[in-house]
């Protein structure tokens, strides 16, 4: 049901006002794909490998086609968690200054600047790495090599357990099969890319204007070929869809945006209230204080579309949270806390916004 608001003396309806809103919050940062790539150095382990025998071929087939044994690492593990933290550094920096939305992570422009600075030390670090990893390439290779030669001890011991020591041929043998699957250093560094790649939300004047564009070529130049009408047709049917769908696209854009940042408050307040109401100090912990400063500063950079209720509950409760131990007021600092954690629950909306938005008019 769609409840009327009052705009300057006008009534407008909530669905029209929430549209018109959130399509101009969309303009208000970027779409941002982060692709990290790598060799990710594993492969299929085998039976034989562990050495493990079966009855008979039928049993052999049996497993090769219903169980799977794992995978084994190509390059020691230091090395691989060493990328591994970084890729997860970037994918959290991104996490945090950002939405995830139905066209990707989405960054308001008020968090780029904090994003893109962690961003480019990160990848520096990554590219550091990789060139590291090429300088020591023959190290890594010999490291391995010492490590799977244990690995060839104990799977002659295991197929021949009467024959003594494993033979040297043997040995050389298992661990030239584990090296040859290691690519080149030069293969390898290639695979090393950090990428990001932006894009805006393709707001539905802007695939209408593309529609009229496409029009105006074809008046232009008189052009009837197939390749044409079918760029056209397609275009006209993504323009339709995305119009049928706008209330959904609309609607899942505030869900991830401005409903999943009250979320998060909401519930991160909670949780430090619970803990000051199970707690028996009259003061609030450091450890406390420093997971509310860090949402707030969260908030702030993310806040894009000035949740003004959520703002000034944050301001006063920093204010509280900032005074010198014996100053604070744990009541105050709880009754706050308990303040937001109800305004996280409810939906929100601009009482002073002009959806009059020509721009965004289809």
């Amino acid at each position: 049901m769609s409840i009327p608001v009052n705009i300057d003396g006008k009534e407008i309806d909530t669905n029209t006002y929430k549209s018109d809103w959130a399509m101009a919050l969309m303009t208000k940062g970027v779409i941002a794909n982060l692709t990290i790539s790598r060799w990710r150095a594993t492969t299929p382990l085998k039976a034989e490998e562990l050495g493990l025998k079966f009855a008979d071929p039928e049993t052999c087939t049996f497993m090769k086609r219903y169980v799977r044994l794992g995978s084994e690492k190509l390059l020691p593990p230091e090395i691989l968690n060493e990328f591994t933290i970084i890729e997860s550094r970037a994918r959290r920096n991104l996490d945090n200054h950002s939405f995830n939305t139905i066209w990707g992570r989405f960054i308001p422009y008020t968090a780029f600047n904090s994003w893109e600075t962690e961003n480019k030390q990160i990848e520096a670090d990554f590219l550091e790495a990789a060139k590291c990893f090429g300088e020591k390439y023959p190290e890594i290779i010999g490291i391995v090599r010492t490590e799977y030669k244990k690995m060839a001890k104990d799977v002659w011991a295991r197929i021949n357990p009467d024959a003594g020591e494993a033979p040297q041929s043997y040995i050389d043998e298992f661990v030239s099969r584990v090296i040859s699957r290691i690519p080149s250093r030069n293969d390898i560094v290639k695979t090393f890319k950090f990428r990001v790649t932006f894009f805006i939300i393709p707001m539905p004047s802007l695939i209408a204007e593309d529609l009229a564009k496409a029009d105006k070529i074809e008046r232009d130049n008189d052009l009837k070929n197939h390749e044409l009408q079918l760029e056209k047709e397609t275009k006209e049917k993504i323009a339709k869809d995305y119009l049928q769908r706008k209330s959904e696209l609309v609607d899942s854009f505030l869900e991830a945006t401005v409903s999943n940042m009250r979320s998060y408050v909401g519930d991160l307040c909670d949780n430090v209230l619970l803990s000051l109401t199970n707690g028996v100090s009259k003061d609030i912990k450091r450890s406390q204080i420093k997971k509310i400063k860090g949402m707030i500063d969260k908030v702030r950079i993310l806040n894009f579309y000035d949740d003004k209720e959520i703002r000034i509950q944050l301001n006063e409760l920093e204010t509280e949270v900032d005074k010198f131990k014996g100053a604070r007021d744990k009541g105050v600092i709880m009754q706050k806390l308990q303040d937001i954690v109800d305004i996280g629950t409810e939906n929100y909306l601009p009482d002073e916004y002009n959806p009059a938005i020509s721009s965004l008019e289809i």
